[in-house]
């Protein structure tokens, strides 16, 4: 009899079952996200000389909007939830949606999400806008657009030393990879399920209430490594190191100054053809594969008068250098600014500047590009029955530090 309850109990449908009391609770939903346009006007002085090329056009990329659900679990102080990420990139639209499980001291997720393959988040207008100096980046031949770079499928893993702000992070994660293919002549997409990549991310970071309150606000670490086709098509491991972090220069919440920092190394891929001949860099997608390092510093200002944001100004360089390239360095500068609207709503500016060697500029076909950008930007914030807490809130920190010096 005991087998045959239970056989019904999971053949038959939810609404068969014995009636609970409140057995499918409401979630605590979550709004978020980011509406973001500006007007690009490029230069850029072509590597074998001539004319500037210059371009110009409304630019959307980089607009996401994120719908977290999530809900208390029967043991213990553990949520559960899920978390759909729309993100707009070329005017299309990537959803990722990734499940995770999360205590105060872990979460573990499982799903398409952004990688964890940068350590530093830099004060410019976009993610993307020093993408090759600040993440470790994917080294399949032929990948376009950032989404290549920066998004795939993971299984992560957070443990945090709370209320110590130290964090560790053990991820496996699948980034869009190519192999050979002998009768087209050239890398073409893989689609083969299999995690090819992973690391480890040991970092300190405050919870974002309690940022101004310390000089240190952010430190980490991070170690990647990813399984690449060679030319040959054999397999070999690309490598990259990450340090990094962000200060504050003075302790006035108000008036705040931070450095933000980053340093990156890569190992290169040990490629070769079919003829065991070792294969260099001729295209920009070519390049991650290549040995570099690369800087990064930024200084930024924040004008937070009786702690409203009114206006911030941050300026930002970045230098990288290939090592098996002759000539091959390229330099960054980055001016950005932000004028507070409203609440939540921004008008921004920005102006980069890129310098290529002679060595490098014969690969990305350009010796230097200029870019100045003007826009506005919408964030949204809104979340409804909140029954869930919040781990990294004050109070929640202040009760956990309490109980543990008692």
């Amino acid at each position: 009899m005991a087998g045959l309850a239970l056989a019904l109990a999971v053949a038959l449908p939810p609404g068969a079952r014995a009636l609970e009391v409140d057995e499918v609770p409401m979630p605590r939903v979550t709004v978020d996200g980011e509406f973001f346009v500006t007007f690009d006007y490029s230069e850029r002085t072509p590597s074998a000389g001539g004319s500037d090329i210059i371009g110009a056009g409304a630019n959307l990329d980089d607009s996401a909007v994120t719908l977290t659900l999530d809900k208390p679990l029967a043991r213990g102080p553990a949520v559960g939830g899920v978390r759909l990420l729309l993100r707009l990139e070329h005017s299309a639209v990537e959803p990722l949606l990734h499940a995770f499980v999360a205590g105060a001291q872990y979460r573990f997720s499982l799903g398409a999400m952004p990688l964890r393959n940068t350590l530093v988040r830099f004060p410019t207008l976009r993610e993307g806008d020093l993408l090759p100096y600040t993440h470790a980046l994917n080294g399949s031949l032929g990948l376009a657009g950032e989404s290549a770079q920066t998004l795939g499928d993971a299984a992560v893993l957070d443990l945090y030393f709370r209320p110590s702000p130290w964090r560790l992070a053990l991820f496996g994660q699948r980034r869009a990879q190519t192999r050979w293919d002998a009768t087209a002549g050239a890398f073409v997409a893989d689609d083969e399920a299999r995690a090819n990549s992973g690391g480890v991310v040991l970092a300190y970071d405050v919870a974002k209430g309690l940022r101004y309150e310390r000089i240190v606000r952010r430190l980490g670490i991070l170690y990647d490594t990813q399984t690449l086709r060679r030319g040959d098509n054999t397999e070999g491991q690309l490598t990259a190191m990450l340090a990094g972090g962000t200060v504050g220069l003075n302790a006035e919440p108000e008036y705040p100054w931070e450095l933000s920092f980053q340093a990156l190394q890569s190992s290169g891929l040990d490629d070769r053809d079919t003829g065991g001949l070792p294969l260099r860099a001729t295209t920009p997608d070519a390049l991650p594969r290549e040995r570099a390092q690369a800087a990064v510093v930024s200084l930024r200002f924040i004008n937070r008068r009786y702690l409203m944001t009114r206006w911030q100004a941050a300026l930002t360089v970045a230098d990288k250098s290939f090592a098996d390239i002759p000539q091959g360095s390229q330099q960054s500068v980055v001016a950005a600014f932000l004028w507070r609207l409203g609440p939540g709503f921004d008008m921004a500016a920005q102006a980069a500047r890129t310098d290529y060697a002679p060595g490098l500029a014969s690969i990305v076909g350009q010796r230097s590009e200029t870019r100045y950008q003007l826009g506005l930007s919408m964030a949204l914030e809104m979340r409804a029955n909140s029954n869930v807490v919040d781990p990294d809130s004050i109070l929640e920190l202040e009760h956990r530090r309490g109980a543990r010096g008692n």
